[in-house]
């Protein structure tokens, strides 16, 4: 998943999602879903890709398709503002 906060030019805030969600794991809506994540060295590298389940293959994980953007959003903002400024 990608969350971008609105900004002139946008920021990916995907590794600040991660975080945020270790802090208060119900920012997301989860899913089962059985995945395999694509290794290669293309564009699509590190990609999840849905497949069918196997009984024999590896449990299911748990995606995130959805997240309450205002939410976080505001979680980041005020973490942010409130962050000490380390000394020059």
């Amino acid at each position: 998943m990608k969350l971008v906060i609105d900004t002139d030019i946008g920021t990916d805030v995907d590794d600040a999602l991660a975080a945020a969600v270790h802090i208060q794991p119900d920012l997301v809506r989860t899913c089962p879903l059985a995945a395999d994540v694509d290794l290669g060295g293309d564009a699509a590298g590190g990609a999840t890709i849905p497949r069918r389940p196997a009984e024999d293959g590896p449990p299911p994980v748990r995606v995130a398709p959805g997240v309450d953007a205002p939410r976080f959003e505001q979680l980041l903002l005020s973490r942010l503002a409130t962050a000490p400024v380390p000394a020059a």
